[in-house]
């Protein structure tokens, strides 16, 4: 995806309403709070199975001993279920879901007041990670435009991309995967507008062609030298997983993959060195290498 595709998004778009009088669909989608149960009662929706909707998929949120009974299932399954009660006439406009340990979930709620549309971003932290302006009011709903504003401005999820994966040289299919989700049901461009911001990160930030292609190389050699010399593969493995044990605990999702990405470059120049020197390098050379 270019920074091109950014033309093809109506910035201007504006939502005739957020609440009633709105189809079931919407109106139940707009309110459940957990992404597991909001992604499974979508499903329901879009293959016609209304009538198959248990109530607990329905329910906005969960009780606690609800959501720590879904948290023994994966802590994944928790993601949304922390954000704060919806309010009677308020609906969920905008969510994004990203991939960490419980999946978390920051939104923009909409709640229809007497005269004017009052928003709030929300997360499920009590807004530890929210920074900027939180609220706001309108006569009418938001343009696609002022949404992404507002959002960003309380919670930048650029900001958020650029703390995991600096490190990884923000690869872009490493960031698309970690944002899990990007939805609306009342602005169909808004997952293409931050997918395109996404983007157009990756490339201002991000490694270039050559750099992928000297990973990929490294990729090959080191399959090669794992089939051909198994015992010396082995053997080098245990070296590096000697020499790399004294690396500091990753602290992100972005320098789990920075790490890898360091070991991999460190056996392909341990490989280059078995070659010259017809043996594995000890420790202190081994060191010297990454030098």
């Amino acid at each position: 995806m270019q920074a091109s595709d950014l033309a093809g998004i109506n910035l201007d778009y504006r939502p005739k309403s957020y609440f009633w009088p709105l189809g079931l669909e919407t109106h139940l989608l707009s309110r459940v709070k957990g992404a597991e149960r909001k992604a499974a009662l979508k499903a329901l929706i879009d293959a016609g199975r209304l009538e198959e909707i248990p109530e607990q998929l329905a329910k906005s949120g969960l009780t606690e001993a609800e959501r720590r009974s879904l948290g023994r299932i994966h802590p994944a399954f928790m993601g949304g279920e922390y954000l704060p009660d919806l309010m009677p006439n308020e609906v969920m406009i905008a969510r994004i879901t990203i991939a960490s340990t419980t999946q978390d979930v920051t939104c923009v709620y909409a709640r229809r007041g007497k005269d004017r549309i009052h928003y709030r971003v929300v997360d499920e932290y009590g807004g530890d990670t929210l920074s900027g302006t939180t609220s706001r009011t309108s006569t009418l709903p938001l343009t696609l435009g002022d949404l992404e504003e507002f959002f960003s401005g309380a919670w930048s999820l650029l900001e958020v991309l650029g703390m995991n994966f600096s490190e990884d040289g923000y690869d872009e299919d490493e960031m698309q995967s970690f944002v899990v989700g990007i939805d609306s049901e009342f602005y169909p461009q808004l997952e293409h507008l931050y997918r395109s911001k996404i983007s157009e990160m990756a490339a201002d930030h991000g490694i270039d062609d050559e750099e992928k292609d000297v990973e990929a190389d490294d990729e090959i050699v080191i399959s090669a030298f794992e089939r051909d010399f198994p015992a010396d593969a082995a053997a080098l493995e245990k070296l590096i997983k000697e020499f790399t044990s004294s690396w500091p605990a990753p602290t992100s999702y972005g320098s789990e993959f920075f790490q890898a990405s360091k070991r991999s470059r460190l056996r392909r120049q341990a490989i280059e060195f078995q070659s010259e020197k017809k043996r594995l390098p000890d420790r202190e050379e081994l060191a010297a290498l990454t030098a």
